[in-house]
């Protein structure tokens, strides 16, 4: 199991990670870092000096690790409801 917050050095080879090893375990991450890590890592792909062949992972890669990985919300979510009745 892996828990990510985003620090982009932490994510970064997360889509070589999952795409290109054997690794089978889970991965989760909260709605906000799920959406700061395919926006953060597109981006680096666009703006990246590195050749084709020297890239750890591409776009495809980001796309298909997205199925991966599976959102948790950080906090517990109180109903307020049930806390007032």
């Amino acid at each position: 199991m892996a828990i990510m917050s985003f620090y982009l050095d932490h994510a970064a080879s997360l889509p070589y990670f999952l795409e290109k090893t054997t690794f089978k375990g889970r991965v989760f991450m909260t709605h906000a870092t799920k959406a700061m890590y395919k926006l953060l890592l597109s981006d680096y792909v666009k703006v990246s000096n590195a050749s084709v062949e020297d890239m750890l992972f591409d776009e495809h890669d980001i796309l298909r690790s997205m199925d991966k990985i599976e959102v948790r919300f950080q906090h517990p979510m109180i109903d307020l409801q049930a806390v007032t009745d």
